[in-house]
């Protein structure tokens, strides 16, 4: 088995840029229309790394899809996360996306750290205004957000910390 390349894995240490994209539905139409394959891993990844290579054209590390309504949904690859106090929230599956194995580990394991949990739908506005957000995926752990579309994203590296050590991903040198 080949190592993860490790500009796959930095994130976790310098954190992500992200431009959003639309994906052109409304938050509910998914999970209202199954033949948009909302929650289905595909064979094709065309459009995943399509807006991922246009998100790095616009600056950032990687995009994060928003639904024609202004809900913030997923990552290309990935799950998002945020915090409010102390809670950290995902995206519900049913507006339709692909439930993350490493944000549902994280939110299994949240309590060790003190933290509760929950699903909801936030809007860009407001994951800008969070308190801290990040992108999970198996492959490159857990990332932190430092900007959404150019503007500065709040830190909170000590709740970083906690979920790298819970969800079990070394933070590279």
């Amino acid at each position: 088995m080949d190592p993860v390349p490790r500009e796959r894995i930095l994130p976790r240490r310098d954190g992500l840029r992200i431009a959003t994209a639309t994906l052109g539905v409304n938050a509910d139409a998914r999970g209202d229309a199954p033949w948009l394959l909302g929650g289905v891993k595909a064979l094709s990844y065309a459009s995943m790394m399509a807006v991922t290579r246009w998100a790095k054209t616009q600056g950032a590390d990687d995009a994060l899809w928003v639904s024609a309504d202004g809900f913030a949904l997923e990552g290309p690859t990935s799950s998002l996360l945020w915090l409010e106090g102390d809670t950290v929230f995902t995206t519900p599956t049913s507006a339709g996306i692909l439930p993350g194995t490493t944000s549902a580990y994280l939110l299994e394991q949240a309590p060790k750290a003190g933290l509760k949990t929950g699903e909801k739908l936030i809007s860009v506005g407001d994951l800008k205004n969070a308190e801290a957000a990040w992108l999970s995926s198996s492959v490159r752990g857990v990332a932190f957000i430092t900007q959404i579309d150019g503007e500065a994203v709040a830190q909170r590296p000590d709740i970083t910390a906690e979920l790298d050590k819970l969800a079990g991903f070394e933070v590279p040198s």
